[in-house]
């Protein structure tokens, strides 16, 4: 027997036993991606609900800032009040296409569905 022939059969027979551990473990395995999956669009939900709540925040603390600008005479901070404001509209903003997004409450009720479109995005991209 040849040095090929030696590994050819050592690969296969570890093919054979992988392919054994894998039909075993399958049900237990899949009810795990599940579930990842499922943690993974409640992990979306939550960071978006914390982004709209700290864009409204920030927004609120940018108009507190702007109207102090205003009242005091001081450009300096009415410049840093309208950059805070349009980062405050745009984090709210992001995290409210995340919140509404039909692939995070999906995730949640039906995970397999979420599985698939996340496998169809690596696959496309």
């Amino acid at each position: 027997m040849s040095a090929t022939d030696l590994i050819t059969q050592k690969v296969l027979q570890i093919a054979d036993h992988i392919s054994t551990l894998l039909a075993t473990a399958a049900p237990a395995a899949s009810k795990v991606m599940l579930q990842m999956a499922r943690i993974d669009a409640i992990g979306d939900l939550i960071y978006s609900i914390a982004g709209i709540i700290g864009g409204v925040g920030l927004f609120y603390i940018a108009r507190r800032i702007f109207k102090y600008a205003v009242a005091e005479d001081r450009d300096t901070m009415g410049v840093i009040s309208f950059m805070l404001g349009i980062f405050a509209i745009a984090t709210f903003i992001a995290s409210f296409a995340t919140f509404l997004s039909i692939y995070t409450w999906i995730g949640i009720w039906h995970p397999e569905i979420y599985l698939a479109h996340e496998l169809m995005q690596k696959v496309l991209s």
